[in-house]
């Protein structure tokens, strides 16, 4: 007794694309809106680190605004930003060179 093969001929192949196809365009725009939501949360968490302080932060922020990541692109905020990055730095660079005294 023979079992059936299912077809692996031009056409079988044709819908085995079509189904695959149809199954993740259909997924597309649930992982659209998740991603974006990721990237959204993504920079809020950046920006609560920057206003800590967080020099990593600033540069991460910068590269969001220029990118149009998690926000608007806003090329200004992205320079603004990487100055922030580099202020911050150069304090952290005083703070580490300058001997602590105790009175």
């Amino acid at each position: 007794m023979a079992q059936h093969m299912p077809s692996t001929g031009p056409r079988g192949r044709s819908w085995a694309a079509l189904i695959l196809l149809l199954t993740v365009g259909a997924a597309a725009p649930a992982l659209a809106q998740d991603e974006s939501r990721i990237w959204e949360d993504l920079f809020n968490y950046q920006q609560k680190m920057a206003h800590i302080g967080n020099a990593e932060a600033q540069y991460k922020l910068a590269d969001m605004y220029a990118q149009g990541q998690g926000t608007q692109a806003d090329p200004a905020q992205a320079r603004r930003r990487l100055a922030a990055k580099a202020l911050l730095e150069a304090e952290m660079k005083k703070l580490r060179e300058t001997p602590a005294t105790f009175d």
